[in-house]
């Protein structure tokens, strides 16, 4: 087993795997806001969607992030803490509040979770 060093390419793997998250994040958010405006849709759907936007955006930052076979579930779990952080930071900017809850603890830890299990998912499928 490989040990994970702190080097250039491990640290830019995990900035452009946030990066990726980010992106698609805010695609999802803009197509699915149309969506709501045209359909009305519900509160509860609100919320279920967004979680699934958070798990689908960490899933293609890991993947478009990770070039390397080698520690993945690390890389991965940082991807998810730091895209679930910015994304806090970025949407919490643009609603012009910044409230915190124990909600908001608890999507730092399923970013977190969700991105251990994607990256792990993600260098385990790439071909050798």
């Amino acid at each position: 087993m490989k040990k994970l060093a702190i080097k250039k390419d491990n640290v830019l793997d995990i900035a452009k795997g946030t990066l990726f998250s980010l992106i698609i994040s805010m695609l999802l958010v803009l197509l699915f806001a149309l969506i709501v405006n045209l359909a009305g849709v519900g509160d509860k759907t609100v919320a279920i969607v967004n979680q699934i936007i958070k798990a689908i955006s960490i899933l293609v930052g890991c993947i478009l992030g990770l070039k390397t076979r080698v520690g993945g579930a690390v890389k991965g779990a940082l991807i998810g803490l730091f895209y679930t952080i910015f994304s806090f930071l970025i949407f919490s900017w643009i609603d012009g509040a910044f409230d915190m809850s124990w909600m908001t603890l608890v999507d730092v830890v399923l970013g977190t979770v969700i991105g251990l299990i994607s990256g792990i998912i993600v260098v385990n499928i790439r071909k050798k």
